[in-house]
């Protein structure tokens, strides 16, 4: 923990739209190469924007390659690209979309499926990303991976940003991952749609960021461990549908946690190393309903329903555990609580 415990204030990522200056129509022909200002395709190595600007895609198309099917390149540029509703599709390892040394990156509307990876970007220390009204299918490793400069050297402030409006995003329900972000110093996603199996030691969404903002959102997993796993110094998480793998928060300074659905997996909420406000949750059919371990959290008006463990807390070395409770219903858990100062149930605490 680094600093004193605040509630945290709503983060609202600002826009990563960029001018409309004209849109460069990106035509594919599995016929022959073609051309345009700032971009080239071949019907063998797919295509290739080398130029900032606003783009679009005029057709679909797939390719079986270990390389990408389509590859954004501009070091430092700014790149708009709308699939238009059209898909893009690599049947072999290869990407369907790799995007690199980019500052700013905007992908929308359309389609994306098959690679190791489907949609890899490896941003800039500065990079923003916003990926919108996107159907992503994986069958393997990750469908979204998103770096922004290094994995172990968080951007400051919001001087990176991943913004992420997605339809559906799914990957194997035997495989992969839905999401991985890392590195960037401030990630939200909202109103999205994302499943996957949690395997590769991987959640179905994973996200390393200074600031994160989840909101109104769905994830499955088919895994005790999958879900959705945070790294932040902070994290609003809210209005989220969470299966089949829980709420993970690894080491924040603040979190505040209210109004999500959570059901099934090793933990509903777990909070490590945590100090969180956790409000009106509804966690369900969990082996541990809630887990913390920072003196500090407060749980109101929760509800732990079914769980094995409704609540376990553990104590740091050398500190009196205290959990400040309010109001919370602990309903058919086999153990309410375990480790809890005694009495646990009061006026406003009830099993």
């Amino acid at each position: 923990m680094r600093g004193r415990f605040l509630l945290p204030l709503l983060w609202l990522p600002g826009s990563v739209a960029f001018a409309n200056e004209g849109v460069t129509l990106v035509d594919f022909s599995s016929t022959g190469p073609t051309s345009g200002t700032g971009w080239s395709c071949t019907p063998t190595a797919g295509c290739t924007i080398s130029a900032s600007g606003s783009y679009a895609l005029s057709t679909g198309f797939f390719l079986a390659s270990s390389s990408p099917a389509f590859r954004i390149q501009v070091p430092g540029g700014r790149v708009s690209l709308n699939l238009n509703g059209h898909f893009i599709e690599n049947t072999d390892t290869g990407a369907a979309l790799f995007a690199s040394d980019l500052s700013r990156l905007s992908v929308r509307n359309g389609f994306l499926s098959g690679g190791e990876v489907t949609l890899d970007v490896d941003g800039r220390s500065d990079c923003e990303v916003q990926l919108e009204s996107l159907d992503i299918q994986s069958s393997s490793f990750v469908a979204i991976y998103l770096l922004a400069g290094s994995i172990s050297e968080l951007c400051s402030g919001t001087s990176c940003e991943a913004v992420l409006r997605m339809r559906k995003v799914f990957t194997s329900p035997t495989e992969g991952a839905a999401l991985r972000v890392e590195g960037f110093g401030a990630a939200s996603i909202q109103d999205s749609h994302l499943a996957g199996a949690g395997v590769y030691a991987f959640d179905t969404a994973a996200v390393q960021a200074t600031a994160a903002q989840i909101s109104s959102s769905w994830f499955a997993g088919n895994s005790g461990t999958g879900g959705l796993r945070i790294w932040a110094d902070s994290a609003n998480i809210q209005r989220n549908d969470v299966a089949g793998g829980g709420i993970h928060l690894s080491d924040l300074d603040s979190a505040f946690v209210r109004w999500n659905d959570v059901r099934g997996g090793a933990a509903g909420i777990d909070a490590y190393n945590t100090r969180g406000v956790f409000v009106e949750n509804l966690v369900s059919d969990a082996i541990t309903g809630f887990a913390l371990t920072d003196p500090g959290s407060l749980l109101l008006r929760n509800i732990a329903h079914n769980n094995t463990t409704g609540i376990a807390i553990g104590s740091p070395p050398g500190s009196e555990f205290r959990v400040r409770m309010v109001g919370n219903r602990f309903e058919q858990n086999t153990t309410p609580c375990t480790s809890c100062l005694s009495p646990f149930y009061g006026p406003t605490n009830r099993p």
